[in-house]
């Protein structure tokens, strides 16, 4: 798979990128042709990059939550992973062939440190998508949650993995997160 096939403009996460950002990136991504029914990755498994979704479609599932879903073209898995190494949360199937885009970690190193610029704005693209996804879990939180629960919620999405809090971390009357 030819890299100067790979347009950025498919994916949300890449979407504001410029021709200057995108040819920093190409040089860095490694296309594969993935047959149906293969894993790209397991939950658990120690998470080594981003995997983009360019044809066909995945199905995305949690042992741990239950939950599934099957996403397709344009779908970005694991850019977490670049910024902040852990295990993978789910495990990703093909469910028909696939044309998949990787940017492995140690590439995305050399793109901070080669391109700090575009490694910028894709680390600001995958902040503020982590940043929807926690607004949409603390809102989906029942209103009948005790007092503190959702920034309990916040707090512990955000600390480090095998980070030990305890629901007393935030006062139980205001909802305030002692510092």
């Amino acid at each position: 798979m030819s890299a100067d096939d790979f347009d950025p403009k498919e994916y949300p996460l890449l979407a504001d990128l410029g021709d200057e950002d995108r040819d920093a990136l190409v040089e860095l991504l490694e296309g594969q042709k993935i047959a149906r029914g293969r894993k790209l990755f397991r939950e658990g498994s120690e998470a080594e990059g981003l995997v983009l979704i360019e044809t066909g479609r995945v199905e995305v599932s949690s042992k741990r939550t239950g939950a599934t879903a099957e996403l397709g073209p344009g779908a970005a898995l694991g850019a977490l992973s670049l910024v902040a190494p852990g295990p993978r949360e789910m495990t990703v199937q093909t469910t028909e062939p696939c044309r998949i885009w990787k940017l492995p970690r140690e590439s995305w190193r050399r793109l901070a440190e080669d391109s700090p610029r575009t490694a910028c704005r894709i680390a600001e693209a995958i902040l503020a998508e982590t940043a929807a996804q926690l607004r949409d879990a603390l809102y989906a939180l029942p209103s009948s949650a005790k007092p503190g629960a959702a920034r309990w919620v916040a707090l512990r999405a955000l600390s480090p993995t095998g980070a030990k809090l305890s629901e007393s971390a935030g006062d139980e009357e205001t909802g305030e997160i002692a510092a």
